[in-house]
Parts: C-alpha cells; structure tokens; sequence
C-alpha cells in the first residue's frame, strides 16, 4: 500500500488509514441516503401536484407512502 499522511504531513498508519476511509465511505454513504430521501420527497411533491381530483382515498394512499400504514 503506498503510504498516506494526515493533514499535518505526517505518515498515518494502517489504522488510522483505514479509520479515515472508514469516516469517508460513512459520510459518502450519508450524502447518497439524504439525496435518495430527497428524491422520494420530489417523486411524493410530483405525485400530489398532478393528482388533480384530491379524493381523501387518494391522499390517504400518499400518507401511507410518507409514514407507513395508517
């Protein structure tokens, strides 16, 4: 493995390699989950602006969607 340094230029060891890419892949991790979450509320916002009757079955389907069964 070809040696990596910290933000100080100082040589890290394996563990504390492998603890930043740890810390790394759980932030990408994170980013990708908020990004997915935000397009389940945009697919949601889409569904509800184009739904035009507004039936209480309807609304009631997307309240499902959001937070599970009534």
């Amino acid at each position: 493995m070809n040696q990596r340094y910290d933000a100080a230029g100082h040589p890290m060891t394996d563990a504390e390699a492998a603890a930043w890419d740890a810390e790394v892949a759980a932030t990408a991790a994170a980013i990708r989950a908020e990004q997915e979450a935000a397009e389940d509320i945009r697919r949601m916002a889409r569904q509800i602006r184009g739904y035009e009757s507004g039936t209480p079955d309807h609304i009631a389907e997307i309240v499902k969607q959001i937070r599970g069964p009534l």
